[in-house]
């Protein structure tokens, strides 16, 4: 287990006793039905993510790369990537090259949550949906 003392990586420090579970995963989980002209994309992330970019920043970085001509949600994931990144090193005080240098593995676990995004646009399923 991590001490604070000795282990500054990104994450909340779970003090002892050690007790199980080690790791809580609760999701946010929304159900509702999807409104064409309104629900365009999904954005699926882990919290690497969610710790450095708002929801609405989010939704707004996404469709400006969806939006933009032939933007894909390849494009978007990736756009979400980078400017987690680029809050990450300005808030640990080195250069998105530098920070994107550092190998995997605990130096970079200190500047750093792991970070996962998956974009899925839904523009074609709601037009399946309507449509048929």
């Amino acid at each position: 287990m991590r001490h604070p003392d000795t282990d500054s990586s990104a994450g909340k420090y779970i003090p002892p006793p050690y007790t199980p579970p080690y790791i809580s995963a609760t999701p946010e989980v929304k159900v509702r039905k999807l409104e064409k002209g309104r629900d365009e994309f999904l954005i699926l992330a882990s919290d690497g993510l969610w710790d450095m970019i708002s929801s609405q920043e989010a939704v707004e970085i996404a469709a400006m790369h969806l939006r933009s001509k032939g933007g894909t949600p390849t494009e978007a994931s990736e756009a979400l990537v980078t400017e987690a990144l680029r809050r990450a090193a300005k808030n640990n005080g080195i250069t998105l090259d530098r920070l994107r240098s550092l190998r995997p593995g605990r130096t970079r676990r200190t500047k750093h949550d792991d970070i996962s995004v998956i974009v899925v646009d839904l523009s074609q399923l709601l037009d399946m949906y309507y449509w048929g």
